[in-house]
Formats: C-alpha cells, sequence, structure tokens
C-alpha cells in the first residue's frame, strides 16, 4: 500500500477541514514505520493544525470559523459533498479505524492540536500500546513522565521489581547511557 501522510487544507466558506492521510502499516519490507516516521507525521499534523487555527483567526478575527480533522477513508459527508465525485476508499478507511479513529469523525482542531503537544503522560500510558498521538517519541519515554512521577519512591516488590525510577530526572540524565538504559528496560520504558 502507498504510504500517504499528506495534509489538506480546505475552506469551504463556513468551515475549515484539515484533512490528514495515512500512515501505511509497515508489515512489508517495501512499507516499514520507524518510530522516527511517526514522530515526523505528529509533528507535521501539530504543524497543519497550527496554521488552520492561525488561518481561521486571520480570516475572521471576531468571530473565526470553526476548524476540524478529518481522516482519510473516514471523511464526514459534510466534506466528500463539497466533491462532484468522491471514491470510499474502505482500504484506507481500515487503516485510520485501526488507530482508533471513527467514520464521519470531526475532531476540533483545537482540542487535537492540545493532544498533539501534551508534554507529560503516566507511567501505564507510556508502557502500554500504542504510544500516546501526540509525537511520543518511543526512546526517550521516561521524559514524558512528570517530575513527582519520575522521582516517586516506590518499595520494590520481590515479583514486579522498582515501578519508577527512584531519582530524579537530574541524576538519571547524568548516569552513563549504559545504566540509562538499563533502568529504562528493567521499567519497561524501552
Amino acid at each position: 500500500m502507498v504510504q500517504n501522510t499528506a495534509l489538506f487544507l480546505l475552506d469551504n466558506g463556513r468551515e475549515v477541514f484539515v484533512w490528514q492521510g495515512w500512515l501505511p502499516e509497515g508489515d512489508s519490507a517495501d512499507n516499514v514505520v520507524t518510530g522516527s516516521a511517526t514522530v515526523r507525521w505528529n509533528l507535521e499534523r501539530r504543524l497543519a493544525l497550527e496554521t488552520s487555527l492561525h488561518y481561521c483567526q486571520a480570516k475572521n478575527p471576531e468571530n473565526p470559523p470553526k476548524s476540524y480533522l478529518i481522516s482519510a477513508g473516514l471523511e464526514p459527508a459534510s466534506f466528500t459533498n463539497l466533491f462532484p465525485e468522491w471514491i470510499q476508499r474502505d482500504d484506507i478507511a481500515s487503516l485510520n479505524i485501526k488507530e482508533g479513529r471513527h467514520p464521519g469523525e470531526m475532531l476540533a482542531v483545537g482540542e487535537m492540536l492540545a493532544r498533539l503537544t501534551r508534554t507529560h503522560y503516566t507511567r501505564a500510558e507510556l508502557t502500554a500500546g500504542p504510544l500516546p498521538p501526540a509525537g511520543v517519541d518511543p526512546s526517550r519515554l521516561e521524559a514524558y513522565l512528570s517530575d513527582s512521577e519520575f522521582e516517586v519512591r516506590l518499595v520494590e516488590s520481590a515479583v514486579l521489581g522498582p515501578e519508577v525510577f527512584e531519582m530524579t530526572k537530574e541524576e538519571f540524565y547524568n548516569l552513563p547511557t549504559w545504566k540509562q538504559n538499563n533502568l529504562k528496560k528493567s521499567l519497561s520504558f524501552y
């Protein structure tokens, strides 16, 4: 399947749509999706959403039009009806459905931008799959913990092992890289 990580902005006069393509599944040798591809895709999405909000504000500062994020294959009728001819792609829809999106879904750009710019997550959100949709760097999951959650000192369980880093982020990042990696592995942050 061809990768289409395109983003388009469409103003219909009443509202603004940000149409987002898709990331391929990465199940073949030709179609490998790495963590860095996802990080880049989320950065591009964030920039497109910011552009949309700036565009709406510039278009009408007193009453900016609403702006919505829609996904390829799952476009609402209010979007597809703007085109004289529309071909529904069920294969693309299934990719976006696997990502947790829904047919006809129109997400407010401001709300999605807040999700994509979130900087702190709980340990459970970071260690359970899939990663949060905020461009989280999979090689630095620990960086997204709040300072308090990072350094909370819990009694180690003989069965589970440590559940937190038991040091400040500064102390952690001053450790040699091999020690950092061993700690991250023991806490499922790798």
